[in-house]
């Protein structure tokens, strides 16, 4: 458990460095992305997978849904 801890810590400090150049979490949201990811793979790699799918999927949708208002307001 401990070296699953520690991979997550590693896993979740990457993805939220990416989020945060991409533009998609601020920077708290960041540090909370890195805490709650890494509780999440050290309960359990599904648990970490879960997190990873909802985390992308809203962020796409959030970028298609800010072009197409961009779109309709002109």
């Amino acid at each position: 458990m401990i070296v699953r801890a520690a991979c997550g810590a590693a896993i979740a400090a990457a993805i939220a460095v990416a989020a945060l150049r991409a533009g998609s979490l601020s920077r708290s949201g960041a540090g909370a992305a890195f805490f709650v990811g890494a509780i999440a793979i050290a309960a359990g790699w599904g648990w970490g997978a879960l997190l990873v799918v909802y985390f992308v999927s809203s962020s796409l949708l959030s970028r298609v849904g800010a072009a197409r208002k961009a779109e309709r307001s002109g």
